[in-house]
Formats: structure tokens, sequence, C-alpha cells
């Protein structure tokens, strides 16, 4: 076809009309798209990301960072505060002292200038609900008569957590051992950029570092506040990091999102759900290479660092007892751990599903809240011979080990 003046004109008068077609279905779709999320923020507002964040921020006030045992920290997101001493509640009803030290750990039995052995992890390492002096960390401390400092943060994830010790071994801290807790749902917090996405709760310290895993490679993205915003933000800085935690955080991509093109949003919200089925909280991230890549990469930083300075790592896995109601059951992260002891040879891998004890009696109550003084004294109980084996602190335990393993 040659391009001749009236063969222009008659491509022009083809394409014109088909391109104003194309752009008034694009139109009526997106307004169809943007009324069905409008109608989704009213009637069905667990799907919609932003969800409630307009009216938390109204209810925000100057006070509110004072009102809990944390503060602000630009790389992970939240850190206990330091000297602190407040009374809290347990699921249970009973009181119980939360003490920090200068450092910002749990106040200890063996405080010394020099820790032997330093544990990392979420609530669970920390201890929440119970006393200083019944965690398993303190009681670890008193069964092996060595400093055990317990640097446990509620909320955090593995991430944070082992962040928060490469942070800790690079100003001098030098332990002979260190101990990583993980517990069954940690890996929903490892992929997640902002608390709010998974519990509903929103706070200018809900947010945290996080992992993409996305192509056969993992992508670390720092606390959003810090990265886009700097050390000081207001509220409409936070409004906005809660649209940029939801472009990288795994569990927003099962919900719909604000802002054009709708229709864009909505398409990547379908092809999440049709990849990784429902978005409900039980489904098993540990399962999926992107979690298993996820939560390798958090390992390989803590085994690399221990290894760096002569530090021996460990690994402790601790299964979610509260879904145990109907008989005990094997944790979500049992094939992903018992992997790693072949594929990571030089971590001590400890999992607490795997001692004996009453599940009814392991939570504050029953099959409630965080581990009682009962499971803090189980995760102890189970944890202390491989300690004194990985320590060469007791023969006989060591030679124990040597014959499981066999």
């Amino acid at each position: 076809m040659t391009h001749t003046p009236s063969n222009r004109k008659k491509l022009r008068k083809k394409v014109f009309p088909f391109l104003a077609r194309l752009a008034l279905c694009f139109l009526v779709v997106e307004l169809a798209c943007f009324a069905g999320y409008m109608a989704c923020c009213r009637f069905f507002p667990s799907v919609v990301a932003e969800a409630g964040v307009d009216s938390f921020f109204a209810r925000l006030k100057s006070d509110d960072l004072g009102s809990i045992a944390a503060h602000y920290d630009p790389l992970l997101g939240w850190d206990l505060q330091p000297g602190l001493q407040r009374e809290e509640t347990n699921s249970a009803g009973s009181n119980y002292t939360v003490r920090t030290n200068a450092d910002r750990s749990r106040v200890d039995r063996l405080h010394t200038g020099k820790p032997c052995i330093v544990v990392y992890g979420d609530s669970f390492a920390q201890g929440v609900e119970v006393n200083g002096d019944e965690t398993w960390a303190s009681l670890l401390e008193a069964e092996l008569q060595q400093d055990v400092r317990n640097f446990g943060v509620h909320g955090y994830s593995p991430l944070q957590a082992v962040l928060k010790y490469q942070r800790h071994i690079e100003a001098g801290l030098a332990p002979a051992l260190a101990i990583l807790t993980v517990y069954e749902e940690n890996m929903d917090r490892l992929v997640n950029a902002n608390r709010f996405f998974i519990g509903g709760m929103m706070h200018p310290l809900s947010f945290s570092p996080c992992l993409e895993p996305a192509r056969g490679t993992v992508r670390f993205h720092g606390n959003v506040l810090h990265t886009d915003f700097g050390d000081s933000f207001d509220r409409r800085d936070l409004k906005r990091a809660v649209g940029r935690s939801a472009d990288i955080d795994f569990w927003a991509g099962f919900k719909l999102r604000a802002g054009f093109p709708y229709s864009f949003g909505l398409a990547r919200c379908v092809v999440h759900h049709v990849r990784y089925g429902r978005a409900a909280r039980g489904f098993n991230l540990w399962q999926t290479p992107e979690g298993a890549m996820a939560m390798d990469d958090v390992l390989d930083r803590y085994l690399e660092t221990s290894q760096r300075r002569g530090i021996t790592p460990v690994v402790l896995f601790i299964p979610d007892v509260q879904r145990w109601k109907d008989g005990r059951r094997q944790p979500q992260y049992t094939n992903y751990a018992r992997g790693l002891k072949t594929r990571k040879p030089s971590l001590t891998v400890v999992d607490i599903a795997e001692a004996e004890f009453e599940p009814a009696r392991f939570n504050v109550s029953r099959f409630k809240g965080h581990a009682s003084v009962y499971g803090n004294r189980v995760i102890a109980s189970h944890l202390t011979p491989r300690i004194k084996a990985a320590l060469a602190l007791d023969p006989e335990a060591g030679r124990g080990q040597d014959e499981s393993k066999r």
C-alpha cells in the first residue's frame, strides 16, 4: 500500500475513531472500577489496603508515642525504650513487670560487661506477658550461670531481629553464642512492610523493613518512613508512607489499592489471588519458594555475621500452640526447619515442637496469648542441653547430641 495523501486520509479516518472508542472503553472501565473501589471502602473495608487509615490519623494524638513501651528507630522501625519499668496485664488478667537495661535488653540476673549468650527475636524471645525472671532466657541464664542478654522485641520479624544483631556486633558486642528466635507466624512479618496489612494495627511505629522475593531474587526494603521521609515526618508523610509500604508489601497485594488507574490495581489484586490463593492469615508462606527464599536470605545474613566474628549461631523455632486446640499438629515451618539442618549444617537448629509438653498449659491462657511461665520453662528445658553442647559446657550433652544425629 502506497502512502499517498488519500491513503493517509483514509487511515486517519479508521485510526482516530478506533482510538476514541478505546479511550471511551478505558474511561468506562476506570469509572466502574472506581465505583467498585468506593463501594468496597464503604461496605467491605477489609479488602481495601488503605481502609481505616484516615480515621486513624484523625484520632492520632501527639502523646500516643509515649503510651507504648517502644520508640521509633530509623533502621528497625521500633525498639524497646531503655531504662523502662512499667506494669502490664497479660491475657489471663495477671500483672507482670517489664524492665529494660540501658542497652534496651530485658533486665537479667547476671548482667556483666560481656554477655556469653545473646537472644534476638519477637515477643516470644522477649518473654511478653511474664516477669523478667520467668522468661526462658532468664531461666537459661540461671541454669548455665552465664550472662544471657535478651534483646527480643515484640512484633519483630526475623529480619528486624538480625538487623539488630548485626548492629550490636558491628558496635563491638562479642558473645560466644547467639540465638535467633523464629515464631511460626514470623514468616508473615518477613514480607510485610507495615503491620497494618496483616493485623489491622495502625501506628507510626507499625512500619518495618521487609524483603520482597520475586523472580528468583530477594530485594531488601528499608523502613519506608526513614528511606522516604528521613527522621522527621508529619501526618501527611505517614499517610503517604502507608501507600508506599503497600507497593512492596506481600499481603497488601491481596487488597484493592487507591489511585489511578484503578483497573491496574484490580488486575494486580486478581493476579496475586490467583497465584497465591486466598488471602487468609492461615496461608502457609513457609511452603512457597518465595517464603523459603526470604527466610534463607535472613539466615544467610545471620550466619555470615556470626561466622565472621566466631560466634556460634543457633536458630530456635517456636510453634504457634494456639493452633493446637483440636490436637497437636505439625507447625507450618516443619519441612523448612528439617531441610535447614541439611542445607546449613553450621547452624544449630532447635524446634520446640519436638519437645514433650502439655499444649493447654503452654500459653498464658488456654491456647491464648504468649508463652506462660510453664511455656517458658518448656522452652528453656528443651534448649538448655543443646546450648551446653554448642558451648561444650556439658560433655554428656554433647555426646547425646552426636548420638541423636547418627
